[in-house]
């Protein structure tokens, strides 16, 4: 068994879009959505990095960079837009931002205490209920909170154990006081969910991410 993991994170490597299998999931995000107007800089049509937005994200909001062009690397254009935008409703907390696919699809915001994961089943280790033992499969988070997914790494569970997990329950997950875990599936922000106006400009409303 072998556990793949297919998410970076940005504070490790700078401009990394991250492709996940399944994120295409239909079902609502964990994280609760909310839409207002999008603050754009009317010279420039990017937003303004509000005041007190993380420095360690800011430090790499691509249109900060010298003689960055509009359209450059529009997939983090969208992802930037959307954690400012989101900053800008009052989500507070996260440190940074990642993405999931090419071209983006979803956008997931970093907290300290939270990993996005996934199980999958290992068909040849049964458990005690008979059903396939599972594995962590995928995870993102912050360094801190990443800990968890590394000690679990190459560890078997039975389907009522993750389920424990995922609710915050249980003996494995007590080791890690204040760590939660949030199905990567049904978690993140769709780009058009959150950047309304943006999404509602004529010349964007055909685009990959507004539809």
């Amino acid at each position: 068994m072998k556990s793949k993991t297919t998410i970076l994170i940005l504070l490790i490597i700078p401009f990394a879009i991250l492709a996940c299998g399944g994120s295409d999931d239909d079902s609502p995000p964990i994280i609760h959505h909310v839409v207002t107007p999008e603050s754009v800089d009317a010279p420039s049509n990017f937003p303004e990095v509000p005041q007190g937005f993380p420095a360690d994200l800011k430090s790499i909001v691509v249109w900060l960079a010298p003689d960055y062009q509009e359209g450059d690397m529009p997939d983090h254009e969208i992802m930037y837009r959307v954690a400012i935008e989101l900053w800008n409703q009052g989500e507070r907390g996260f440190v940074n931002v990642v993405g999931d696919g090419l071209p983006l699809r979803k956008v997931y915001l970093l907290y300290p205490d939270v990993i996005y994961v996934t199980w999958a089943d290992q068909p040849d280790e049964l458990g005690p209920d008979g059903e396939p033992m599972k594995y962590l499969s995928s995870h993102t988070g912050t360094r801190d909170a990443v800990k968890f997914a590394s000690d679990a790494r190459g560890k078997l569970f039975t389907g009522a154990e993750v389920e424990e997990m995922m609710a915050g329950e249980g003996d494995y997950i007590a080791q890690y006081p204040g760590i939660k875990l949030i199905d990567f599936n049904k978690a993140g922000y769709k780009p058009k969910d959150v950047l309304v106006d943006y999404c509602n400009q004529p010349g964007n409303r055909t685009l990959h991410y507004c539809r």
